[in-house]
């Protein structure tokens, strides 16, 4: 109850409204008041679980052994060395930047200057398959954008391992494995000397050379078609069967470039991964001539 005359009544009733009226100003929330709205950010690529899945144990009923195929699913279950090995490897993105089909691809935003080490860096997406018997093809599709080279060992490569054979070729028994090494792009000699691996020259020579080394071509999706089988048996003679697993890497990186030399940059987009028995190869004609074939 408020005591008084009515002149000290009227003062002190006005007292009181002003300072309600300042205390309702002073606690009114900052997200109550009128503000422009925060813009939108944009969607960030989706990188893949840490943990290694196991091999796929038998094709989907496409008849493809890759889980996946597409990335319309997110990154699993492929994966690679970025956890295990991050002074080597780089994470991989499904984004929604390109794709060869559907929505999605693989992503692998190769940059040197993100890194202290100038020497080595490898980005790839990898899944591995217990077939038994080596698939009669390795098809897919890539895309390169942005290629700035820094040094002249940098390339593009789909790797295959042939894990825990129970024959293995003469020389690499002591290993425990041998490999197959398709060269996309970026170099026309092996660029690492590896006891257990045989490398493949599929590119042809277009765009500019440096140093010898044909760069990929850029801004158009570049269809690949290998025959396992045949090339084991005319590289390793023997054909891979009996194995624990097959792995098989799809890979940009660079190997010897030091500080001095420029920048490494490029980004690499993979997509329609396929293991199998089919050839994909009339399919990849109709689409070249029609974008809208396999839709």
């Amino acid at each position: 109850m408020i005591v008084g005359t009515p002149r000290v009544l009227d003062l002190r009733m006005r007292s009181l409204a002003t300072a309600l009226c300042a205390a309702a100003f002073v606690c009114v929330p900052a997200f109550a008041q009128e503000l422009p709205p925060e813009p939108v950010k944009p969607a960030q690529p989706v990188r893949p679980q840490t943990t290694r899945p196991p091999p796929s144990v038998e094709p989907g009923p496409d008849g493809n052994w890759f889980v996946n195929a597409g990335f319309e699913d997110g990154p699993d279950p492929w994966w690679s060395f970025a956890a295990e090995n991050p002074f080597a490897w780089s994470h991989f993105s499904v984004t929604e930047e390109r794709a060869r089909s559907g929505r999605f691809s693989a992503l692998l935003d190769m940059d040197s200057t993100r890194y202290e080490d100038p020497s080595v860096r490898i980005y790839g997406v990898i899944q591995e398959a217990a077939s038994g018997v080596a698939p009669e093809k390795l098809s897919g599709w890539y895309r390169v954008e942005g290629w700035e080279r820094g040094t002249p060992k940098q390339y593009l490569q789909v790797v295959v391992i042939v894990w825990n054979a129970r024959r293995l070729p003469q020389g690499v028994r002591s290993v425990g494995n041998y490999q197959m090494a398709y060269v996309l792009g970026g170099v026309d000699a092996p660029p690492l000397t590896i006891t257990n691996r045989k490398f493949i020259f599929t590119h042809a020579k277009r765009g500019p050379l440096l140093a010898g080394a044909p760069d990929p071509v850029q801004d158009e999706w570049v269809f690949f078609e290998f025959d396992l089988r045949d090339d084991f048996r005319t590289h390793w003679g023997i054909e891979p069967r009996d194995f624990e697993s097959l792995r098989i890497l799809f890979e940009v990186r660079y190997d010897g470039r030091t500080a001095d030399e420029p920048p490494a940059r490029a980004r690499v987009y993979y997509d329609d991964l396929y293991l199998g028995e089919e050839s994909r190869r009339e399919e990849a004609d109709r689409w070249k001539v029609d974008p809208t074939a396999d839709e």
